[in-house]
C-alpha cells in the first residue's frame, strides 16, 4: 500500500469591523479549535488524515461595499447548506429549523 503526502490550500477571507489588532485577534480567534476539527473530521471521514491545520491571516484594508455583499451572500448559502452536509455525513442527524 502507497501513501500520498501533501497539502491542502485554502484561500480564506473573513471582514472584521476595523484593522486594529483586537479586530485582527478577533479574526483569527473566530477560526477555533472547534472549526479546525470539524475540518479534520470531514477529510479523515473520506480517509484523509490532518496533523495540523493553521492559520495566518493579513489586513488587506478597507473593502468596498461590493465584496461585503458577496461575502454575506455566501456565508448565508452556507447556513442553508450546512444542513445537508451534516446530514450527508451523518445520517443520524436531523436538523430543526
Amino acid at each position: 500500500m502507497n501513501q500520498f503526502e501533501g497539502q491542502v490550500v485554502i484561500d480564506v477571507s473573513t471582514l472584521v469591523e476595523t484593522g486594529t489588532d483586537d479586530m485582527q485577534n478577533k479574526a483569527h480567534e473566530n477560526f477555533s479549535y472547534g472549526v479546525m476539527n470539524e475540518i479534520m473530521l470531514i477529510l479523515a471521514n473520506k480517509g484523509y488524515i490532518t496533523e495540523s491545520i493553521s492559520m495566518d491571516l493579513k489586513d488587506n484594508g478597507v473593502v468596498n461595499e461590493n465584496l461585503v455583499e458577496h461575502h454575506q451572500s455566501v456565508i448565508n448559502k452556507a447556513n442553508k447548506d450546512i444542513g445537508w452536509v451534516y446530514n450527508k455525513s451523518n445520517i443520524h442527524t436531523t436538523r430543526l429549523d
